[in-house]
């Protein structure tokens, strides 16, 4: 690191030098009338190409990681501010209904919609504490007008808050699947401290991804120009595998398994089909009228031969005269 600093100087102090002497040079043989256009263009290409590297080094430094500044006109900025301030509002405004719902209808107050509520909550607080900040960085062109201190908050609720809310999918796709697979069993165990210790757990979780760089071991990129998460290898490794990658393999594996469980469940329980219609010949209503339709086929009842008799009968020659026969 010494090697490289002190070799960035030397470089620095070899071009400083190289420019001043090739403009003594120009301005001197300006000077003495020997005017060479050709040898002046070759000393001024030369000169420009010695300044070209130092300014963009020197900007991308200003954005660090490269971020671009974006400048928008004052339609545009209208219109992508009353867009992304009606997503933010339907956010807000749809999760508080889940939150209502399940605390002031009685019937929703079950265990697992406890975990709907954890997800509405962490979706919720994505909308208050980060939404806002994030259309108003936007708006201005991308630059980070908040401070230092902010900056660290801003990320902490935006790691915590996006990575409790997929946590928490995955551990609803565990539940549904323990509850289409063990139907008797699972909802006795389910009760409101089991799903409370769940959601605890899910938030500890989060919270185990936005407390390193908070501590010390992966600094978040802030120079008052931007504000983005750390760019450390080992936490970003860390980071995405446990509030992204784990969580959908497993709501993967839990639905497949969903799946197949209905799948057999669908085969176990296959209802027998409907009576052709030569096996129904047999077949009357109670009260003599043939059916007309397959529904009606389906609802008949096997009536002895002799009933059979009676019924024709009666159709052909009248109940009374059946009777007497």
């Amino acid at each position: 690191m010494v090697i490289i600093i002190n070799s960035s100087h030397i470089y620095s102090d070899i071009r400083s030098y190289v420019i001043e002497d090739l403009e003594d040079l120009s301005t001197s043989i300006m000077i003495s009338g020997s005017f060479n256009p050709s040898l002046l263009k070759i000393i001024q290409d030369a000169t420009t190409s010695s300044l070209l590297p130092t300014s963009s080094f020197v900007s991308e430094n200003d954005t660090q990681c490269g971020k671009q500044i974006l400048n928008y006109g004052h339609i545009e900025k209208l219109i992508i501010g009353a867009i992304l301030s009606l997503i933010t509002l339907l956010t807000i405004a749809g999760n508080c209904l889940v939150v209502i719902s399940v605390c002031f209808v009685k019937k929703l107050r079950q265990p697992s919609n406890y975990l709907i509520v954890s997800l509405a909550l962490a979706d919720l607080s994505v909308a208050i504490a980060v939404m806002p900040f994030v259309s108003v960085t936007d708006l201005i062109g991308g630059k980070w007008i908040f401070g230092h201190f902010f900056c660290n908050v801003f990320i902490a609720m935006d790691v915590m808050c996006c990575t409790a809310s997929i946590m928490t999918l995955c551990v609803i796709s565990i539940d549904r699947y323990l509850g289409i697979t063990r139907p008797l069993t699972y909802p006795v165990r389910q009760n409101g401290k089991c799903m409370a210790k769940m959601i605890l757990c899910v938030w500890l979780l989060s919270a185990s991804i936005t407390l390193p760089p908070l501590f010390g071991w992966a600094q978040n990129v802030n120079d008052d120009k931007v504000c983005l998460i750390s760019q450390d290898f080992g936490y970003t490794i860390y980071s995405t595998a446990v509030a992204f990658y784990i969580p959908m393999s497993v709501m993967l594996f839990m639905y497949y398994r969903i799946f197949k469980a209905a799948k057999r469940s669908a085969a176990k329980h296959k209802f027998a089909g409907f009576p052709r219609s030569e096996e129904s010949e047999g077949m009357i209503v109670a009260n003599g009228v043939r059916p007309e339709n397959n529904l009606s086929k389906s609802i008949t009842m096997q009536v002895p031969k002799y009933q059979q008799e009676a019924v024709r009968c009666r159709d052909a020659r009248g109940f009374e005269a059946c009777r007497k026969a």
